[in-house]
């Protein structure tokens, strides 16, 4: 079981997944939780993506000049993918990022029974 004092433990790996043991995510109630965090930006092109800017500024920044029409790649900032199976992190963006991860990963932990992936097997020492 994901204990919140693991969580610091967990963001060394910088990019991995949430999986519930039992069922599936509620998708509506979680995206309320990353709309909470700052400067949070749905992906109108890629849904279950979610940009973390840290505030509003940058991110009004970055939606002023996105055109779902190009190509485009994200900016350096916290992604979250989300799916009914799967919350995906990435936190190589660094420090700057790492309290909004947590903000998030400890409310899942409150609500759901997880396990962690990294990119390809279940983290062991959690």
């Amino acid at each position: 079981m994901i204990t919140e004092d693991k969580l610091h433990k967990l963001i060394k790996y910088e990019e991995f997944d949430f999986r519930p043991i039992h069922g599936e995510f509620d998708i509506e109630m979680i995206q309320t939780q990353i709309m909470k965090l700052p400067g949070a930006w749905n992906d109108p092109k890629i849904k279950e993506n979610f940009l973390i800017f840290g505030d509003d500024e940058s991110k009004n920044n970055f939606v002023s000049q996105y055109n779902p029409t190009e190509k485009y790649s994200y900016p350096y900032v916290l992604i979250i993918s989300l799916t009914s199976t799967s919350i995906y992190f990435n936190v190589f963006a660094g420090h700057d990022y790492i309290d909004y991860a947590l903000v998030l990963m400890k409310w899942i932990i409150k609500n759901y029974q997880c396990e962690v992936t990294d990119t390809f097997s279940k983290i062991s020492d959690l």
